[in-house]
């Protein structure tokens, strides 16, 4: 069963990274000139970037999140690269809700500086 927005929203808030790294990844894929892809091969990766890569946090994303995440994405960039199905995450008015507004913070190479690198501990 989709988790309820309420869910949602109480990762996001205690893990504002995942976003950042939603938006970093899929911003990689667009630059590789691709015009659809896929919202789970973009949290694979960030579930790949900070458990192997990083050796930082490892983030249980829940798939669940994926149409949140997507729907986030593609509103906030007014682009249409993930497909969709009907999902409770449909209900959620992201423009007023504005679940990211507040965490423009530098991309992967801030995420990385702000000690969430430990690989080179």
């Amino acid at each position: 069963m989709a988790k309820s927005k309420k869910q949602f929203e109480k990762f996001h808030s205690e893990n504002p990274k995942v976003y950042e790294l939603f938006k970093y990844f899929t911003m990689q894929v667009r630059n590789a000139g691709f015009h659809k892809y896929s919202a789970e091969a973009v949290l694979n990766q960030i579930r790949w970037y900070t458990t192997i890569e990083t050796r930082g946090d490892d983030f249980k994303i829940n798939n669940d999140y994926k149409p949140y995440y997507s729907r986030m994405y593609m509103n906030e960039h007014n682009v249409d690269i993930f497909r969709t199905r009907s999902s409770v995450a449909d209900m959620v008015d992201l423009q007023s809700e504005k679940l990211w507004e507040g965490e423009k913070r530098g991309g992967l190479n801030n995420f990385i500086s702000n000690g969430d690198n430990r690989h080179n501990s």
